[in-house]
Formats: C-alpha cells, structure tokens, sequence
C-alpha cells in the first residue's frame, strides 16, 4: 500500500535536518504573515482588500519583504510603513524596516487582488459645490468644479 503524499511530504520537511533552516525560516515568514494582517487592519481599517493584494514574501537580514499585486497598494503601503515597521518591532526587536515591492501575478489574478478605487471621504454636496462653483471668477478651477457638477449630474440621471 502506497504511503499518502502529505505523509511524505511532512516527512521530508519536518525530519531531514538538511532542511531544518529552511522550515525555519518558512515559520517565521508565516509568523510575520499573521503580524502583519493585524498591522494592517490597525493602519488602513477603511481598505479591507489590502491583506489580498499584499503579502510578506521574505526576510532579508533585518529587513522585511512585503509584496505588492500593483502599483497602487504599493504606494498606499509606502505610507504605512513606519506604522507596520512599529508593529513588527513591537514582536521582534531584530527587525529594522521594511520594503515594499511591486510583485504582479504573484497571487496569480492581479485584477482581483487590486482593491477598489479609494472611496471619496467627505464629498462635498452638490448644492455646495455648484455654490463654490458660481463664486469664483473664470479660472481653470471653476472649470473643474464645472466638470464634476456634470459629472455628477450624468451619474444620477444613469442611476435613476
């Protein structure tokens, strides 16, 4: 009778002292994961799709390896770094700081992993913003806030 190839597998892993450092290293990494998707609910509560479109995907000396799935979560983590980077060293004083790498296709769908456009905080209400609008003199602002009151206005008729 064949043995199961989980049973291999964790034979492999778990008693071949050759690969000892390895699992190591592959616990930590897992360990830093979980740190990590706590770090990141504390510092970007609003954007859930965050824990999907990144990852910790290494440790290089002191420094933590955190991947991207695109350009746009890797900027926003940028921000949060000196946040999570307190975070981690709040769990292991040998970690010094982070960097944040656009890695695409690393989750194998980069389109799904790509959280939604930011939502708008506080938009100003139409009336408000058709008021700004007509207090201000020709300029290339006025013509913006022209641009969005139509926008707007094309949305809702589409919407309705």
């Amino acid at each position: 009778m064949a043995r199961p190839a989980s049973n291999t597998l964790h034979t492999l892993l778990f008693e071949n002292d050759t690969l000892q450092p390895l699992v190591a290293r592959l616990r930590r990494v897992n360990a830093l994961q979980q740190i990590y998707f706590e770090a990141l609910a504390d510092a970007l509560p609003e954007l859930e799709g965050f824990a999907q479109a990144s990852r910790v995907s290494a440790i290089v000396g002191t420094t933590i390896v955190i991947s991207a799935a695109n350009g746009p979560v890797a900027a926003k983590l940028k921000q949060v770094v000196p946040r999570l980077l307190l975070k981690f060293q709040m769990q292991d004083q040998k970690l010094t700081s982070i960097r944040v790498e656009v890695q695409p296709d690393w989750g194998g769908t980069t389109t799904a992993a790509a959280p939604a456009r930011f939502p708008a905080r506080n938009p100003i209400p139409d009336e408000q913003l058709a008021d700004l609008a007509g207090s201000l003199s020709d300029s290339p602002l006025k013509s913006a806030l022209e641009q969005i009151k139509k926008r707007r206005g094309r949305k809702k008729t589409q919407a309705g």
